[in-house]
């Protein structure tokens, strides 16, 4: 791996996306510590039941994966004091880099062209908010922040649009999903576990991660349908799609500052979930 970076903590490690940069860093021969509140089946793990509890070894980086389990009490109305508290702690310790997992959430979803990094971001909700405080913090502590697209793969997350497509393969009857009309861009997992690689070794700023081509749900569905086979079979949408929800961004930040490009394609990647689904390799 280029760069100084030779030990690295993942928090979150057990997560969807942690689980595949650990694998990552491995492969380019850098240790990993696998931080995460369960127990982990890998060489080098260590469990904390509070990531601010996390005592590293130095020189040492971080990257941030994980967020709260739950968010307790009056903190439920804004993640960031508990989100934050949690980071505070972990920035206190003189990490050689950190990168934080934040989202193109930032951004809002009002706006029709590709955002880029240098723009004001509109959040809306909590979570957006908290990750655009989180990202601050990181900044100021001279570290990275990535705003990942939605992330897809194998295994499908559970109460996702693409779950939802998924566990309808086996009928007849329309594809029922609450809206067809939202543009969003999907990348995928290994692509996004790549990006954070690139990032401990690039300079430290602010990243898309995405693979710089929106579909909308609709058009998800149909592609994902299409390779099962079911091309003709009808969507159906739940609710009425009354404003336009957008979410571009460009990814030409990553490609020219990290080296970063997105290697695995929308349709590969959707072949793999339904071969998982199968039980193929």
């Amino acid at each position: 791996m280029p760069g100084s970076v030779d030990l690295v903590y993942v928090t979150g490690a057990s997560g969807f996306l942690g689980r595949r940069v650990c694998k990552a860093l491995a492969s380019d021969h850098v240790r990993v510590v696998a931080v995460s509140r369960r127990p982990l089946a890998l060489p080098n793990s260590a469990v904390v039941p509070d990531y601010a509890q996390l005592k590293p070894e130095l020189p040492s980086a971080l990257v941030h994966l994980a967020e709260p389990a739950s968010i307790p009490g009056a903190a439920a109305a804004d993640p960031s004091k508990a989100t934050g508290g949690t980071l505070d702690a972990l920035l206190a310790h003189d990490w050689s880099a950190v990168v934080y997992a934040s989202s193109a959430a930032v951004y809002g979803d009002a706006d029709e062209w590709p955002h880029t990094e240098d723009e004001d971001c509109a959040p809306t909700g909590a979570y957006a908010r908290a990750k655009l405080d989180n990202e601050a913090a990181v900044r100021k502590r001279a570290g990275t922040a990535l705003r990942f697209s939605n992330i897809i793969g194998v295994p499908a997350k559970p109460q996702t649009v693409l779950s939802a497509i998924l566990d309808q393969l086996g009928g007849h009857d329309p594809v029922a999903l609450r809206s067809l009309a939202p543009l969003r861009d999907f990348v995928c997992v290994d692509d996004a576990a790549q990006a954070v690689v690139a990032a401990l070794a690039g300079p430290p700023g602010v990243y898309n991660i995405a693979s710089g081509e929106a579909v909308s749900i609709g058009e998800l569905a149909r592609h994902l349908l299409a390779l099962a086979g079911q091309p003709d079979r009808p969507l159906t949408a739940q609710t009425p799609d009354v404003e336009r929800s957008v979410l571009r961004v460009s990814i030409d930040a990553a490609k020219a500052q990290l080296g970063w490009v997105p290697q695995i394609s929308l349709e590969d990647c959707l072949r793999g979930l339904l071969n998982a689904q199968k039980g193929s390799p």
